[in-house]
């Protein structure tokens, strides 16, 4: 046997589509495929899709050649692209072998690797054509025009078109052609009880093609996620039964529930098979319990003559927050100011009236000699833009350490934002009292005067709580009495 250098290249052979045996040769790097019109580097599927409603879209997927080697990568489509059955993720790239089958929309295409043309080839032995499938003058065309010239079409044709074929068979017309082409063996068989979909399916599957004539199961979606509250209810879900392949789909379901009647099924199945011609819905009803603290209610299972699938149903609850119905009482929420301000002794308020007054006096006067930039008042008194910076800033770190404790970051800005509007209020306010209070004494003071001013202002506000809220012992639930 001689033998030479053989260059091979990549190859697409449509085994199911309007032209099957078509052949498509890729060059090398990327090639689209689709249906939308031919371009460079661009496979056009459209006059292969023929009236099934599986439809791809202009662009489905794209191909990617070297010399050794080929994959396949989802361009994001809505039908999907599927290898072998399986379908890729958007964006997924898959290596591809010779023999490996690409389906895209209604349109299957075979891999395979051919000599390139005018290249030298292997010279083998003549080996005798395998006998043909396609009896003498078989050719049988329907109305509208679609031709059917070997069994593997009226495959494809009926993945297509079923109506169509399923009426030309009840009709007699297609009795009649086997007659005519003495394919007595293949006449339609009718069983009692039979409905035309049923008396298609066995007919089809007892034609000789040459391919595979069984009927493909795929689910979507893959699982069921349920979003809900806390308190449960029913919610309703649909799953998507395809028949991606030939004949009829024949599909029971059942519920794996880890919830008894947790999950329910359209009433109309009525645990029969469920006939699938190319796609079916399926409703689900899906009762969530209150407070369930597993995340899987079930599984429904798929079984069909095309594969069997799992559905996992899983359910996902929001973080709930809990508001109070009535207003919360002081004497549960904690202690109120005025009791707190109540349980303190005269003494312990001669004492911290006059600190908090002095510090914040002497918070004014250090803000107002920062190197803030800050345009001086010119009056030896202290000026409002520096005392509103510092208070800002003191009241964004002690609102952001409270913040803090919650563990969200976004409670940390919102309580630094409310503490930084909380300290320039009380700088507005602060400025507008030093303004009163030094302003009746005459300004501006030395420090010891405005420590004796401001340490005897504390003093009457002290004296006034006293009056106010006098001296009683405050308990609290759960302390006792």
């Amino acid at each position: 046997m001689a033998t030479t250098t053989t260059r091979k290249r990549w190859a697409l052979e449509v085994v199911r589509g309007r032209d099957v045996g078509r052949r498509y040769a890729l060059g090398a790097g990327e090639t689209t495929i689709g249906n939308e019109q031919a371009t460079t580097a661009h496979v056009d599927l459209g006059d292969q899709e023929g009236a099934s409603p599986r439809r791809m879209s202009g662009r489905q997927a794209c191909l990617v050649a070297t010399a050794e080697s080929l994959a396949v990568r989802d361009l994001e489509s809505p039908g999907g692209t599927f290898v072998n059955r399986q379908r890729l993720l958007s964006g997924q790239e898959r290596k591809l072998q010779p023999g490996d089958v690409i389906q895209v929309g209604g349109v299957q295409l075979l891999v395979q690797r051919e000599p390139e043309g005018g290249e030298a080839v292997v010279a083998e032995p003549v080996r005798p054509k395998p006998p043909s499938t396609t009896p003498p003058n078989a050719t049988y065309t329907f109305p509208g025009g679609a031709v059917c010239r070997t069994w593997d079409d009226f495959l494809t044709l009926a993945a297509q078109r079923w109506p169509l074929v399923r009426d030309e068979l009840a009709s007699g017309r297609l009795t009649e052609h086997l007659r005519r082409i003495q394919r007595t063996d293949l006449i339609p068989r009718h069983e009692p009880g039979q409905t035309p979909d049923e008396a298609l399916d066995a007919w089809l599957g007892r034609l000789p093609s040459t391919r595979s004539s069984a009927p493909e199961l795929d689910v979507h979606p893959e699982t069921l996620v349920v979003r809900t509250g806390a308190t449960g209810g029913v919610i309703r879900q649909s799953l998507r039964i395809t028949n991606v392949g030939y004949r009829l789909l024949r599909s029971t379901i059942q519920i794996e529930s880890s919830t008894p009647g947790g999950l329910r099924l359209s009433p109309d199945l009525n645990g029969k098979p469920l006939l699938t011609i190319d796609q079916s819905d399926i409703g689900v009803e899906i009762e969530v319990p209150e407070a369930a603290t597993s995340t899987k209610l079930g599984t429904i299972v798929v079984a069909s003559n095309g594969g069997t699938k799992r559905i996992e149903v899983r359910v996902e609850r929001p973080m709930a927050v809990a508001f109070p119905d009535e207003p919360v009482d002081a004497n549960i929420a904690g202690v109120s100011f005025g009791s707190r301000l109540a349980s303190l002794p005269l003494e312990r308020r001669f004492w911290l009236f006059p600190s908090v007054l002095i510090s914040f006096r002497l918070l004014v006067g250090f803000a107002d000699r920062l190197p803030l930039g800050l345009p001086p008042s010119g009056t030896g008194e202290p000026g409002l833009p520096a005392t509103a910076v510092v208070m800002s800033a003191l009241g964004f770190l002690i609102g952001a350490v409270l913040g803090s404790r919650g563990g969200d970051r976004l409670d940390v800005a919102a309580s630094g934002f409310a503490g930084a509007a909380v300290g320039l209020l009380a700088s507005a306010l602060g400025f507008a009292a030093i303004r009163s209070v030094e302003g009746v004494v005459g300004s501006p003071l030395s420090a010891p005067m405005l420590l004796i001013v401001w340490g005897l202002l504390g003093a009457a506000l002290a004296a006034a709580s006293w009056v106010a809220f006098p001296r009683r012992n405050v308990v609290r639930k759960g302390d006792g009495s």
